[in-house]
């Protein structure tokens, strides 16, 4: 590549109310994306509540700065990327049911990043994926209600 194709790429990067324009249809594109998947399932369907985020490499690139800037993004440990959390609010799920606990679930906060990410890739080439940590499971306290295992069962 020559200087002036290097030039001619920077005439072309988008402007900062490019990137808000570009974030706020992957924000609307990841609610109704959260909202269709909630509909479809039962909060018993949905699993665990849990958190998702889309990660944005590499940190330098201008939307992952510009998102950092911005506050919609933390870096992460090692610098190599950012982070956007996907916070799915009840309201978002307006016209379902049980929308605290479908809002809070690790798979329609997935369905959030995936379309989330589709719209960064197909409109801007930017490099995003998914990301998702569901809650622990609470610990079972001893003495649990639950009958003892026999030795048998333990073997098996």
């Amino acid at each position: 590549m020559n200087g002036n194709d290097n030039a001619s790429f920077t005439e072309f990067a988008l402007c900062d109310c490019d990137w808000d324009e570009l974030v706020r249809a992957a924000d609307s594109a990841g609610r109704l994306a959260a909202r269709e998947f909630a509909e479809q399932r039962s909060p018993e369907d949905l699993g665990r509540p849990g958190r998702a985020w889309v990660r944005i490499e590499p940190v330098d690139s201008p939307v992952a700065s510009w998102l950092h800037q911005h506050g919609h993004a933390r870096r992460t440990p090692d610098g190599s990327a950012v982070l956007v959390p996907m916070r799915v609010r009840p309201e978002d799920l307006r016209t379902t049911t049980h929308t605290a606990a479908k809002a809070a679930s690790v798979l329609t906060r997935r369905a959030y990043a995936d379309a989330y990410c589709t719209v960064l890739a197909e409109e801007a080439g930017v490099t995003a994926t998914p990301e998702i940590e569901p809650d622990r499971m609470p610990r079972q306290r001893s003495g649990s209600s639950l009958p003892a295992r026999s030795a048998q069962d333990a073997a098996v």
